[in-house]
C-alpha cells in the first residue's frame, strides 16, 4: 500500500491500549511542560509568519480565537532535544503495521502541546490557521495524535499552503480528539485546532514526518 499524497487519514483503534495509557500517564505525571505564553497570530509555536497564510479579507475571520498552551519540543529541525523521545516513536510502528508495508522515514518535528480548559468565547472556535512546515518536501506528513479524550475539533482545510495568501477557507474534515485516534495528512495541508471547554484539557503529540514509500 501507498500513502496518497491528497488524503486525510483518520486513523482509529490502531494504538494498543496499554500502550495508550502508558503515554497518558507519562505525560500527566513527567514534568515536561513550559509555558508557550501568547503568541500574535498563532496558538502554535512553529515559527512561520502566519499573517502571510491568511489574507486579512477572510471568510472565517469571527471563528478565530487565541489562547494559551503549554509545549514541550521533543524534536526540532531532525535534532533531538528532549531524552524522553523515544517514549514517543512506537506511534508510527503502529501507523507501519496499520499500512501493512514498512516505509522509511525522517522525524523531522515532535511537539507535545497541552491546552487547559478554555472560556466559554472558544466554543466553536478554532485558532488561525497554519501548516507546522513552510516550504516542506512534498512527501512530508504531518500527524496528530491524541491523548485524551476531549472537545476542541482538530479543523483540516481543502487548501493547501503555495505562499500565497488564503481568501476562502473550506473544511475537508473536522476530528474530535479521542485517545489514541490518530490523523495524518500532507503537511502542506492547511489545518487549525480548537479549544478544550467540558474537557479538563486538550493534549496531543505532533510530529513532522519525512516519508519514503
Amino acid at each position: 500500500m501507498i500513502l496518497y499524497p491528497d488524503q486525510v487519514y483518520v486513523l482509529d483503534n490502531i494504538i494498543p491500549l496499554n500502550y495508550q495509557n502508558r503515554i497518558y500517564d507519562y505525560l500527566v505525571w513527567e514534568n515536561l511542560w513550559s509555558a508557550n505564553g501568547f503568541i500574535p497570530r498563532t496558538s502554535y509555536q512553529n515559527k512561520e509568519d502566519e499573517s502571510s497564510l491568511i489574507s486579512p479579507k477572510n471568510n472565517i475571520q469571527d471563528q478565530l480565537f487565541e489562547a494559551f498552551q503549554f509545549q514541550h519540543l521533543v524534536i526540532e529541525n531532525k535534532n533531538i532535544l528532549s531524552l524522553n523521545a523515544y517514549e514517543f516513536t512506537p506511534i508510527l510502528h503502529f501507523i507501519q503495521n496499520h499500512f501493512k508495508f514498512s516505509f522509511s522515514y525522517i522525524i523531522h518535528k515532535i511537539k507535545l502541546n497541552l491546552q487547559t480548559q478554555s472560556s466559554e468565547q472558544s466554543i466553536g472556535k478554532f485558532s488561525p490557521p497554519h501548516v507546522d512546515l513552510v516550504g516542506a518536501p512534498n512527501n512530508m506528513w504531518t500527524i496528530i495524535y491524541y491523548v485524551n479524550d476531549s472537545d476542541g475539533d482538530t479543523v483540516i482545510f481543502n487548501e493547501r499552503y503555495n505562499g500565497k495568501p488564503i481568501k476562502n477557507f473550506t473544511v475537508n474534515k473536522k476530528i474530535t480528539p479521542k485517545k489514541g485516534k490518530c490523523v495524518m495528512f500532507p503537511t502542506d495541508y492547511v489545518h487549525s485546532g480548537g479549544f478544550p471547554f467540558s474537557s479538563i484539557n486538550r493534549t496531543v503529540i505532533n510530529f513532522n514526518v519525512e516519508i519514503f514509500n
